[in-house]
Order: structure tokens, then C-alpha cells, then sequence
């Protein structure tokens, strides 16, 4: 459907309306090449085919060029690729008019006749490529050539032929020998060339040379290649047709300078310095003085601007009022005259602006302007501190900084790591590893295995900070970006270093958090031991167990009959031992109704027993 349009406008691909890519293709070809109508960084928007905001920059560039249809036309790519084509016909035709005018009509008329009227007129069509007759014309031919003929295939025969007439014998190739032949050099032998290396043969050697002084051609050829580019894309940019938003470059300013410092034109008789001195200072005073008739511009502006609001807001509460507006008059002509006035005065300084010569303060004037000051945002570690102050300074550390030490010790990866290090450079110290140490170890304790290889890997990163800044001798917060750029570049030996110490630092605080838990266990066992002394300093569950299982189970039963019946049974001596330590132990206490003060519910009959086992116990013991 577009097929002859664009071949009228050199558009060398296959066209679908209806494949999005190609037809954003299109345009973008018809805008670069025909049309033109942005500059060329202007068409970044459009050039960029695959972004999503693409159809926003289509639409704005068809309100550029002035469409006049309505949306259903704009997604109907069909009607839309035939407005495009149209127009850059157009473009193309109101460029060089003259020379279309100059086709007559009968050439075009031939340009459109079929193409298999011009095939049947190829006289190479007629040849029988299979007849004796052309085949020894082509052995002629070769030989003439000299082109090795030790095959019979006539296709690679033709193709050789053709190779050797392009390259050597075609208009192009002789204006490039003739060239070369007008070219200075020097002639010199393959064996003075040096190789850069030997081979150990020197029929390699030399095919070598031979390699490198083809690489070193094709190397000048890229390179006047690569010239011709650059000077046809120059021509191109320069070009107005082809880049309509660039204008030339306006020297007119810079004809007039005025530079009193370095002119040297002076007379023999007259001090330079002074007269520098003088012209400067000529200078300076009518560049004050400038500055000073703007400002009083400038301040007579506000005020006239200032008069203009006030009168229309007179006028609009008489309006509103139903007053009679006519008395404003006066004041309104005399402020328009006023207005008129300056801007007259305006113009006028804008003129004499444009053509004042420009001087030193007008050439170089300031960009941008920033004022940076640093602010001490870390607190210095005091130095030389004793046990009591380190372990205050510790504890005041923590209080301060703790919420900021877990939360970066909950971070996982490098460059958060490092960010958070960046932001917060007061946690870069020896307080922060101690705390986290000690987390580890608790995390440990509490069975948080998972969280506690979490945390110990930031710890890790903390201690090489803090040992790399030992190790250079310098602030630990310059250490940061040091580490974490040895951490992102690969250096392997440096991050197996980190691995093995990390893992060893795991398993250091997995040993001493079962340590921590067994002395604990300990001194738990030890507190409920003390708490379970008698009297006399024994452990009544220890008495307990050494008692014989009698006795065991008469103390479990609390039976008190069987008690004294067993004791009875016993050896006097064994049985006053064993009483004796179960006194001492708790287990059994003498006149326990007087130091209890209220045993009301034990029968009249176990008070009896108790009664006389307790002087039996009595008797035993001072016997």
C-alpha cells in the first residue's frame, strides 16, 4: 500500500502498518530525515521506540505538526502511516522543487513500466552459460586475469572474475592505484620490517611481516573510513536543512570589549600604571553608576505596579458600590502616562545595554554559589580512661546508641551495611563490638541459633573495621569505605580471611554461651542448696538419699510409729548418727510443736508419739 511512496522517499525496509515497531520506526526515520521539525536531541522522546511514555511523546509531536484529527484517526495506524508519508512527501517536494519540475513526464513513464520489460532487454539473459563456446571464452578470460582455473565450476569463475574487475580494474580502484603511485615513500625490503617476535622459522617470519603490514592497512583504511564519518556528520549538524532549530552563532557581542588592564597602545610620555589605574577606575564608577539608575528603574516599577493595584481595587468598590467612576479619571490617565513614561525609559536602557562594550565584570560572572561548613557529628572516645570511667562510658554508650546497634546488626547486606556506617559514624567504635559480642552470646543462650549467625556476621564486619583502622594507624571511620570496597571488588583472599574468621567467631560463642548456661545452672543449684540447709549446715535432700530405705521410706510415709519401730532395730550408735544428721539436715526437728507454735490439727495421739520419740532421740544423743 505504501510501497511506492516510500520508495520515493528512499525508505530502503519492508513497511507494516500494523506491526507497532515498524511503524514507529517509520516515523522516526521520516522525522530524522524528511520532516525535521525538532532538532536532534529533541527527538529523544520519539527515538527511544520502546518506552511506554512513547505514545505521549507521538501525541505531542503530532500537536506539533499541527494534526487536525480526532483520536480514533491517531489509533488507526493505517490512516495515520499515510498522513506521515504524505507529509514528508511534501517536505521532500517543497525542498528541492525546481528539481522535480526538471523530470519530463515520458521518464517517469519509463520508470514505471514493468520490470519484465527491462528483464527481457538484459542481453545477459541470452547467454547459454553451459555451451563450449562460453566456456572457452571464460578459460580466455582467466587467463588473461590469471585466475587459476583448476575447477569446473563456472558460478566461482564468474565470481572471481568479478572480484578481480571491482577491485583492480573498475574506475574507483585505478584512481586509488594512481593515487598511491603519486604518494611520497619510501620503498624498503619485508626483512628490515621488524616482527616483534621470531618464530624460530623464517618462512613463518616472513608471512608474519607480511600479516602485519595487511593489519596496518586495514588499520588506515578503518581510520579514513572513520574520517569520512566524522565530516559527514559534520556537514550534516551544519546543515540547516537537516537540523532547522540550530542558528549560527552571534559574534557581535563580542566585538566591542572594554579592557582597561592589559592595552599597551599608550604614549611614551604617559605613565601606564596610572593610566590603567585611571581608566579602571573610570570604569568602576560608570558601572556603579549603571547599577544604580537599574535599581531606581526597578524600585519606580514596584511602585507604579504597586499604584496600579491599589486604583483597581478604588475602582472595583465603586463598581460594586454603584459609585461614579468618572472620579478616578485623573489619576488613571496620570498613571498611565506614568506607565507609559517608563516603559519608553525601559526600552531605552535595554538599548544602550545591547550596545555598551562589554567589559571584565560582564565576561566572567558567578555560576553558582555554595557554602559548605563541616559540623562535628560524632562524639570523641575521651582517652586514657580507668576500669570504673570505661565501664561508665560503656554503659552511657549504650543507653544513647542502642536502638541504632540492633538495628544494624539486623542489616544483611554490604552496601546497606555500609550506608547505614556512612550515616551514623559514631557507632564505628569499640563499644558497638563489645555490645554486639555480648548480644551474640545471649542470642545463643536463648537457643536463637538462626539470629545469632545473623547478628555475629555484623559483628565480624565491626571488628575488621576496627582492626584495619589499628593496622593503618588512623581514625576507624576512615576505615569504612577501605573495607567494604576490599569486600565488593572480589579480593578472595580477603573474604576467605573474613569467612574463617566469622566461623571461628561463631563457634567461640557457642562455646561460651554453654559455658554461661552451665554456670548458671550451677549457681542456681548451688542458691537452692543453700536455700535447703537445716540447722546444722547439711543438705536434707543429700541426708536424705544416704539414709538407709527404711528410714527413706518412714520419712516419705511420715509414719512416726514406724519411724521409732526401725530405729529401735537399729544399732544404738548407727541410729544416733543417722537422727543426729537428720536434725542437722531439717528432716527432722525436736519439739517442733513448741517452735511451731500451731499444730492444732495433729491428734492428742501423734503429739504423745512425738512427745516420746523426741526424748527417745534426746536420750540417745547424750548416751
Amino acid at each position: 500500500m505504501f510501497k511506492r511512496k516510500l520508495s520515493s522517499l528512499d525508505y530502503g525496509k519492508d513497511y507494516n502498518p500494523h506491526d507497532e515497531t515498524q511503524f514507529r520506526q517509520m516515523v522516526i526515520w521520516l522525522e530524522d530525515m524528511k520532516i525535521r521539525l525538532y532538532s536532534i536531541d529533541g527527538r529523544q522522546s520519539l527515538r527511544n521506540i520502546q518506552n511506554p511514555q512513547w505514545e505521549e511523546a507521538l501525541y505531542k509531536y503530532l500537536q506539533d505538526l499541527k494534526f487536525s484529527y480526532d483520536n480514533d484517526v491517531i489509533k488507526d495506524r493505517v490512516a495515520l502511516s499515510d498522513w506521515f508519508i504524505g507529509m514528508a512527501v511534501r517536505f521532500e517536494y517543497g525542498d528541492d522543487v525546481e528539481k522535480y519540475k526538471q523530470i519530463p513526464s515520458n521518464k517517469i513513464n519509463n520508470q514505471q513500466k514493468p520490470d519484465s520489460v527491462n528483464q527481457s532487454e538484459n542481453p545477459l539473459e541470452k547467454i547459454d552459460y553451459t555451451s563450449e563456446e562460453f566456456k572457452s571464452g571464460m578459460l580466455k578470460l582467466c587467463e588473461l586475469l590469471q585466475i587459476p582455473t583448476k575447477f569446473n565450476d563456472t558460478a566461482a569463475i564468474l565470481r572471481a572474475v568479478s572480484k578481480i574487475i571491482t577491485t583492480k580494474l573498475s574506475k574507483e580502484a585505478i584512481d586509488k592505484i594512481q593515487i598511491k603511485e603519486q604518494a611520497s615513500g619510501v620503498d624498503f625490503s619485508i626483512e628490515q620490517m621488524p616482527l616483534g617476535f621470531d618464530a624460530g622459522d623464517k618462512i613463518i617470519n616472513e608471512a608474519a611481516k607480511i600479516l602485519r603490514l595487511l593489519y596496518i592497512q586495514d588499520l588506515r583504511t578503518l581510520q579514513t573510513k572513520i574520517n569520512e564519518t566524522i565530516v559527514n556528520v559534520q556537514s550534516l549538524v551544519a546543515d540547516p536543512r537537516t537540523d532547522k532549530m540550530s542558528k549560527p552563532m552571534n559574534y557581535d557581542k563580542w566585538k566591542k570589549i572594554e579592557v582597561s588592564d592589559d592595552e599597551d597602545d599608550t604614549h611614551p610620555n604617559i605613565d601606564t600604571p596610572s593610566l590603567f589605574r585611571w581608566r579602571h577606575q573610570a570604569r568602576v564608577e560608570r558601572r556603579e553608576h549603571r547599577i544604580e539608575e537599574q535599581q531606581e528603574h526597578e524600585k519606580q516599577s514596584k511602585e507604579l505596579n504597586e499604584r496600579r493595584k491599589k486604583l483597581n481595587e478604588k475602582l472595583k468598590a465603586l463598581e460594586e458600590k454603584g459609585g461614579d467612576v468618572s472620579t478616578l479619571k485623573a489619576e488613571k490617565e496620570s498613571l498611565e502616562k506614568e506607565e507609559r513614561q517608563w516603559k519608553e525609559k525601559d526600552e531605552d536602557i535595554k538599548k544602550q545595554e545591547r550596545l555598551r562594550p562589554l567589559d571584565v565584570d560582564d565576561l566572567t560572572h558567578e555560576g553558582k554559589s555554595k557554602t559548605s561548613i563541616n559540623k562535628k557529628v560524632t562524639e570523641e572516645r575521651p582517652k586514657n580512661m580507668t576500669e570504673e570511667e570505661q565501664a561508665e562510658y560503656y554503659k552511657q554508650f549504650v543507653e544513647k546508641h542502642k536502638d541504632n546497634i540492633k538495628k544494624y546488626g539486623m542489616f544483611r547486606h554490604f552496601e546497606d551495611t555500609q550506608k547505614f556506617l556512612e550515616e551514623h559514624y559514631e557507632l564505628v567504635c569499640e563499644e558497638t563490638a563489645n555490645y554486639l559480642v555480648i548480644w551474640c552470646i545471649d542470642l545463643e543462650m536463648e537457643e536463637k541459633h538462626s539470629l545469632m549467625e545473623h547478628v555475629s556476621h555484623q559483628t565480624m564486619i565491626m571488628q575488621f573495621i576496627l582492626e584495619l583502622s589499628k593496622s593503618l594507624k588512623i581514625d576507624p571511620r576512615q576505615c569504612v569505605r577501605p573495607f567494604f570496597t576490599r569486600m565488593k571488588t572480589a579480593d578472595q583472599q580477603y573474604k576467605q580471611g573474613f569467612s574463617e574468621e566469622l566461623q571461628a567467631f561463631r563457634e567461640r560463642v557457642q562455646t561460651r554461651a554453654q559455658q554461661k548456661v552451665a554456670d548458671a545452672v550451677k549457681q542456681y543449684e548451688e542458691e537452692e542448696r543453700q536455700k535447703r540447709l537445716g540447722p546444722g549446715g547439711l543438705d536434707p535432700v543429700e541426708v536424705m538419699e544416704s539414709l538407709p530405705k527404711e528410714l527413706q521410706d518412714c520419712f516419705e510415709s511420715r509414719d512416726i510409729a514406724l519411724l521409732q519401730e526401725t530405729l529401735s532395730k537399729m544399732p544404738r550408735d548407727e541410729a544416733a548418727n543417722h537422727l543426729d544428721r537428720c536434725i542437722k539436715s531439717g528432716l527432722w526437728v525436736p519439739n517442733a510443736k513448741d517452735a511451731e507454735g500451731d499444730e492444732e490439727e495433729e491428734t492428742k495421739a501423734e503429739e504423745q508419739n512425738e512427745e516420746k520419740f523426741t526424748r527417745d532421740v534426746q536420750k540417745l544423743q547424750v548416751e
